[in-house]
């Protein structure tokens, strides 16, 4: 009986949903289009650490689902980084730190101090 019930609300709540009416959309199963990574820049004292975010847009601007991030640094003599986007300064200087998806890359910028 509650999984009956369960889904007339679903259905009601779908009804509802009509067609596009310009609100807000996603999150997708579409192709990754870019990668937007945050913070965009940031500087961090030697020691200190940031965690950077990643979120994956389709090539319409919408949001879609999480796909498998890899992360990085260009250089890893400045800061070294997790595969959850934890970065570490190690030394004084400027690196880039990217995150991948579905071979699109975004990127930021960080500065160590």
């Amino acid at each position: 009986m509650a999984q009956r019930a369960w889904l007339i609300v679903a259905a009601a709540a779908l009804a509802a949903c009509g067609g596009d009416d310009g609100g807000p959309t996603g999150p997708f199963p579409g192709a990754v289009g870019s990668v937007i990574v945050a913070p965009a820049s940031v500087t961090i004292a030697v020691g200190d650490t940031v965690r950077f975010h990643a979120t994956e847009i389709d090539s319409t601007g919408h949001f879609v689902l999480q796909f498998p991030l890899s992360w990085g640094v260009t250089d890893q003599t400045v800061a070294q980084i997790s595969d959850s986007g934890l970065v570490q300064a190690l030394v004084p200087g400027t690196d880039t730190v990217v995150a991948i998806a579905q071979g699109k890359v975004g990127r930021a910028v960080l500065h160590v101090s």
